[in-house]
C-alpha cells in the first residue's frame, strides 16, 4: 500500500498577504530605502519596479513570513509547523542569495555564502515545491559567481556591476519576484 502524502501547506493565502501589508504599513525604514505601496497585492497598487521588488523581498516579506511561519508561530499541528519552517528556511536561502548578489562588492566569504545559499535553494526546490521547474537562470546564478569570482561587482560602471549581472540572470525583477513567488504566490500550494 502506498502511503498517503498530504499536500504542502498553502502559502498564497489572504492571511499572508494581509500580514505583508501590515508589515509594510508598520515598519519604520530609513528614507533611502525604496518604498513599497502599502496596498501591495491589490490591483490599485500597480506594477512594482525592480527596486520595490528588492525592498519587498529583502525587508518586508522576510519579516512577515518569519512571524507567520518561524519558531514560536502557531499552527494546527506540529507537522504543519515543521512544513512551514522548511518552506521558510528554503525561501530565506534564496533571499540571502539575492541580498549577497546585490552588494556592490564581493569577498571570498560572500561568494562562498552566495554559492551555499543558492545551491541549497536549487537543490531543495523540487522537494519543497514538487511542480516547480529548474530554469536556466538557476544555473546562470550559480555559474556567475562561482566560476568567475574575479568578476567582482565593485566597479559600478563595469560590465559586471550587480545590476548588469542581475540583467544576465533574466532581470532583477524576475529574480526578486521569484522570491515572492516562492513565499507568497506559488499556485501549486493552493
Amino acid at each position: 500500500m502506498v502511503p498517503e502524502v498530504s499536500p504542502p501547506p498553502k502559502t498564497a493565502t489572504p492571511e499572508v498577504l494581509q500580514r505583508i501589508q501590515e508589515v509594510i504599513k508598520q515598519t519604520a525604514t530609513p528614507s533611502w530605502l525604496n518604498s513599497v505601496p502599502k496596498n501591495f497585492g491589490e490591483a490599485k497598487a500597480g506594477t512594482l519596479k525592480a527596486a520595490e521588488w528588492h525592498t519587498l523581498a529583502t525587508v518586508y516579506i522576510p519579516i512577515a513570513v518569519v512571524v507567520l511561519w518561524g519558531e514560536g508561530s502557531t499552527h494546527p499541528s506540529p507537522e504543519i509547523a515543521k512544513e512551514f519552517r522548511t518552506i521558510l528556511d528554503h525561501s530565506m536561502a534564496l533571499i540571502s542569495a539575492v541580498c549577497l548578489i546585490c552588494y556592490l562588492s564581493l569577498s571570498d566569504i560572500r561568494t562562498v555564502a552566495y554559492d551555499d545559499y543558492l545551491s541549497t535553494y536549487i537543490r531543495d526546490l523540487k522537494q519543497i515545491h514538487p511542480s516547480a521547474k529548474h530554469r536556466s537562470n538557476h544555473h546562470m546564478g550559480i555559474m556567475s559567481m562561482t566560476s568567475s569570482p574575479s568578476l567582482a561587482l565593485s566597479d559600478p560602471g563595469g560590465p559586471f556591476h550587480s545590476s548588469a549581472l542581475l540583467g544576465n540572470l533574466n532581470g532583477c525583477r524576475r529574480i526578486i519576484s521569484s522570491v515572492c513567488l516562492v513565499l507568497v504566490i506559488v499556485k501549486h500550494h493552493n
